[in-house]
């Protein structure tokens, strides 16, 4: 079906598994400060480090001043819960990785419909990170340390990939989940947006996202706005 639409993918009946001649991936930090320098560049004005203790209505309290604006977008993701009530949950996720070593995966994967991922980076550090489908209520929460649990299931990873290079890094992040693995984008209340709850792909659904809500904060409609409706 893919390839019926175009989509370059060859799979792999005998090792159930797919490959995408055109997938490939992107340095998420140096896109998020590229569209941080675009935003400033067309006008925007960024106060960093500036924590939003309360929101009541279209008044923002910080722990120095109050803002009012006749739009607020609460891109919060897994911890607007703190400002608003929302129906995104905050999910652990952890990642090992390991010292540079030889060439073992030639490009990105996931498996197990994503509850486990893996690449290599151009240095040859091996990163693997997921299995919290194997502790679902444990890896539930805020809290962002490592468990001994995950962290023996992506060790018996490269184990099980003959890989021998020491763990350098062990850490933990905190992803917004929905009900429905589809983000919450759309108002929640007058004058109030939210645009959160990508389940794990940000990357992805976050510039779509942007553009719906944006186009909605501004009084618009979009044609996907019901899809991504908070409230369905």
């Amino acid at each position: 079906m893919l390839s019926r639409r175009g989509v370059a993918a060859t799979l792999d009946t005998a090792k159930r598994s797919g490959r995408y001649d055109d997938d490939g991936e992107f340095h998420p930090v140096k896109f998020i400060r590229a569209l941080a320098r675009a935003a400033a560049g067309a006008g925007a004005v960024l106060h960093e480090s500036t924590r939003v203790t309360d929101m009541t209505g279209g008044t923002l309290r910080t722990e120095r001043a109050s803002v009012r604006a006749k739009a607020i977008v609460l891109c919060t993701n897994a911890y607007t819960a703190h400002l608003a009530t929302t129906r995104i949950r905050p999910v652990r996720g952890q990642i090992l990785a390991t010292a540079p070593t030889a060439r073992v995966f030639e490009r990105p994967a996931y498996a197990h419909r994503g509850y486990r991922y893996w690449r290599q980076t151009p240095d040859g550090r091996v990163i693997v990170g997921g299995w919290r489908n194997e502790a679902v209520d444990d890896e539930i929460g805020e809290d962002e340390t490592t468990t001994p649990f995950i962290q023996s299931r992506l060790d018996a990873f490269l184990r099980e990939h003959g890989i021998t290079a020491s763990v350098t890094h062990r850490w933990a992040g905190t992803m917004g989940f929905s009900h429905d693995a589809i983000p919450y984008v759309g108002p929640i209340d007058h004058g109030v947006f939210v645009c959160g709850g990508f389940t794990g792909h940000g990357m992805a659904f976050g510039p779509a996202s942007a553009e719906i809500v944006a186009t909605l904060a501004r009084g618009g409609s979009h044609p996907h706005a019901d899809l991504f409706d908070p409230h369905r």
